[in-house]
């Protein structure tokens, strides 16, 4: 059985825009993933965090929601007191909102891990 590494994999994000996705999207990610995104806005400028489909680590099953391999995102600063979600839709209450402005000059890091089973 392998273990989980304290490797983080981080991308600085520049430029006005700036888009990510899951590791090996649209196919399926690895265990043992720890990817992190982080976007610094420009001074006097807030980060828009906008995501146009989530669907991440979980799936609802006969027995309601099941972990299919304990992935997830935790966002930096949290939103509205949180910081971890997964789902497979937008706007419920373990997804993130589809958008989102946080304060300005305000650095913001999106995480995306997988953990081992």
């Amino acid at each position: 059985r392998a273990e989980l590494t304290n490797r983080i994999d981080r991308t600085i994000l520049t430029g006005a825009t700036a888009a990510f996705t899951s590791p090996n999207y649209p196919s399926f990610y690895q265990e043992g993933v720890n990817n992190c995104w982080q976007k610094t806005p420009a001074l006097g400028s807030a980060v828009k965090l906008s995501f146009s489909a989530f669907n991440v680590g979980y799936d609802i099953g006969n027995f309601g929601w099941q972990n299919l391999n304990q992935a997830f995102i935790t966002i930096n600063p949290p939103i509205n007191g949180t910081k971890k979600f997964w789902g497979n839709k937008l706007n419920v209450s373990t997804s993130p909102p589809a958008n989102h402005i946080f304060r300005m000059d305000q650095r913001v890091t999106v995480c995306f891990k997988t953990q081992y089973h």
